[in-house]
């Protein structure tokens, strides 16, 4: 049975004194605003309800501890290490989490709102509706998360990394997202076009439908994603990486994607259209139906693509390399193709060996 309510000083006191462990203790409600208890190791003890605000908490262990409803702003949680802790509606904002574990958590609804979050890292959270809003996140993790319906407005990213989470009706209005790291995630149909994205990854994402319209994600990576039907209308893609992606019917119309890397794609029925292409990669891609018209495909290389009914009518094709292609119904109308490269016959010869 837990025991009696601790006061303020009692608590400290017990941690304080060398107390080995706070164990089935219940201090719900209780007031320890400013309290030093950085080192207490508190195992089974409900803090629900309590106020925490501005405590010294650094280095904590809270082993199956329950902080719903509590009050931790402004808290030093430093190092501190959550397991299995329950604390729907936790308030933690503006809280001093650099370092900080968390493992199997439950913080639906929590309030994380300008919290430091550097090298903090979160195994199987729930954060279901929870709040990050103009949070610091710098080398941190969230690996098995449900962020769905999460707020993370204003934050600045810088590392993270979001790994196998639920990301439905996740909101990143005004956030800065630089070399952040999905891997996993479902965002069909999401619009990014009012985030800063700086070099993000998106690696084996699920991305149909989704909205980048005029975005600069130069040196991004959407390896392996699905953009089946994506908007990626006037973007800036620099060696943006699509390598192996599936990007049937998007839409690249007026992109400047020089350098940008598409081998073994699914380049399907694309609007390719006016595209600025130099030295893009696209070998063994799958460029069926799509439509290359008046783009600039400068060095371009089409080693081993399925060409069949693409056009690529008014298009700039200096040293673009065509070596086997495999061409059917494929339009070439006011295209130089005098320009490209055709198949290497003693490379092909190598090949065949």
């Amino acid at each position: 049975m837990p025991v009696a309510l601790m006061n303020k000083d009692q608590l400290v006191a017990a941690v304080k004194g060398g107390e080995p462990l706070i164990n089935e203790t219940d201090l719900s409600n209780g007031d320890y605003q400013g309290a030093d208890l950085a080192g207490g190791t508190f195992q089974e003890v409900s803090f629900k309800g309590a106020n925490l605000r501005g405590a010294k908490l650094k280095e904590c262990n809270f082993i199956n501890c329950d902080f719903t409803g509590a009050k931790l702003d402004g808290a030093n949680l430093i190092l501190a290490n959550f397991i299995e802790p329950k604390g729907e509606s936790i308030s933690v904002v503006g809280c001093d989490l650099r370092l900080a574990s968390f493992i199997d958590a439950k913080f639906d609804k929590a309030d994380f709102s300008q919290c430091n979050f550097e090298n903090t890292n979160f195994i199987n959270p729930s954060f279901v509706a929870a709040k990050f809003i103009g949070a610091k996140m710098e080398q941190n993790s969230f690996i098995n998360g449900d962020l769905s319906q999460s707020d993370f407005s204003k934050v600045t990213v810088f590392r993270t990394n979001l790994i196998d989470c639920k990301v439905k009706d996740i909101v990143f209005t005004e956030a800065k997202l630089e070399l952040i790291f999905f891997k996993g995630a479902d965002f069909t149909k999401y619009d990014f076009t009012k985030i800063n994205l700086i070099k993000p990854q998106f690696q084996e994402c699920k991305l149909q439908e989704s909205n980048f319209e005029g975005k600069d994600v130069s040196n991004a990576s959407f390896m392996g994603a699905d953009l089946t039907k994506a908007n990626f209308k006037q973007v800036t893609a620099l060696q943006t990486n699509f390598i192996q992606a599936n990007l049937t019917m998007v839409n690249f119309s007026d992109a400047n994607m020089e350098q940008a890397l598409m081998q073994e794609a699914n380049l399907t029925r694309i609007n390719f259209s006016k595209i600025k292409a130099k030295q893009a990669l696209m070998v063994k891609t799958d460029c069926t139906g799509s439509v290359f018209d008046g783009a600039d495909l400068t060095y371009v290389d089409f080693s081993h693509a399925k060409m069949m009914e693409a056009d690529l009518s008014n298009t700039q094709l200096y040293r673009t390399n065509l070596h086997e292609i495999i061409e059917d119904k494929t339009v070439w109308r006011n295209a130089n193709r005098s320009a490209a490269l055709e198949t290497d016959k003693t490379k092909k010869k190598a090949e065949q060996w």
